[in-house]
């Protein structure tokens, strides 16, 4: 759960752009806690246990903040039906100022129609596995311990606001269930080239590798799933790790972004010296072997389509077990 306040106890200073929670404020009694679902609906609650308020969740631009000592803190508006709130990523000391962030808190990766960066992304509002449970992805930071397949919890690196030219073609929704009952859980908003984990034996008679990455596009093709248009001025996310990871968001295995040359030239330049620094000596390989769309297509054809088809929708049960290592 997250700790968050009525959004009335805080005052906005307009002539500093800062924030602080009324020095009147009881922080024992009145701070809420937030418990995001899988659904996409939210749960708040007093400090007594008592549920307030339930019911889908809207969340606005977060306001990156900072303490006296400089470091950084997020301060987040979101409703839940009629009840506005502030969510914060640490608890706030009443009577205290909290200054607007020096620099940059979240980098732009800036990729136009034809650029060669296409890095993995999801949209606001994708639930991603954490140490701290499943967290929308716009409230992830830097060193926030994701879920991933190989390695247990490990520390983001980057996440970084994408702003795309119009890419073509498109990111789309992927319908709740499309692969299986709450695969994914709801809608997923995904580029065409965002590769998705597959985990079936016939992978490893034919290919050699127990588990292969398949693009977005090319699955929904296979399946003859029905893309659903994404909504307008959608909010779009790159996650960058050490090494390119398989996280889990909203039940399905998806990959983290490369950090290629090509995504590393399109950061803003502070970003890129963050990554590039931390990437030193690391391996650059991708998690996965990608299946050729052909490939894909080879599971589906007769005879014995139907059966493969099943085989396949229980490899994405399969790919969203336990993490491993």
């Amino acid at each position: 759960m997250r700790i968050c306040y009525p959004s009335d106890a805080l005052r906005h200073d307009a002539g500093t752009g800062g924030w602080m929670l009324d020095p009147g404020f009881d922080t024992a009694l009145g701070a809420m806690l937030l418990a995001v679902l899988p659904n996409g609906r939210a749960q708040l609650f007093d400090a007594s246990g008592r549920l307030c308020a339930e019911g889908p969740i809207a969340l606005d631009a977060p306001l990156p903040l900072q303490r006296d000592d400089g470091a950084p803190l997020w301060l987040e508006p979101f409703e839940i039906g009629a009840v506005t709130m502030m969510l914060v990523s640490e608890p706030l000391v009443a009577g205290s100022p909290y200054l607007p962030f020096r620099t940059t808190a979240q980098p732009i990766l800036r990729c136009g129609p034809g650029d060669p960066a296409k890095p993995a992304l999801l949209g606001a509002s994708a639930m991603v596995a954490t140490a701290e449970g499943a967290l929308p992805v716009e409230w992830l930071r830097p060193g926030d311990r994701v879920l991933t397949r190989d390695n247990g919890f490990q520390p983001l690196l980057c996440l970084a606001r994408v702003e795309y030219g119009a890419p073509t073609p498109p990111p789309f929704l992927l319908p709740a269930d499309a692969l299986g009952p709450h695969l994914p859980e709801r809608p997923l908003l995904l580029a065409p080239w965002q590769r998705v984990l597959l985990a079936a034996p016939e992978l490893q008679f034919w290919f050699g590798e127990s588990e292969m990455f398949a693009r977005a596009d090319a699955l929904v093709e296979a399946f003859q799933i029905a893309r659903q248009a994404a909504p307008a001025m959608q909010r779009l996310f790159a996650l960058i790790c050490a090494v390119q990871e398989v996280i889990q968001v909203d039940r399905l295995w998806l990959e983290t972004a490369e950090a290629t040359p090509e995504v590393l030239a399109a950061l803003a330049p502070a970003a890129r010296a963050t990554v590039t620094g931390a990437l030193a000596a690391r391996r650059a390989n991708p998690a996965r072997i990608t299946l050729a769309p052909q490939d894909l297509a080879m599971f589906l054809r007769p005879p014995g389509a139907d059966w493969h088809r099943a085989a396949l929708l229980r490899s994405f049960r399969v790919a969203r077990g336990t993490a491993q290592g």
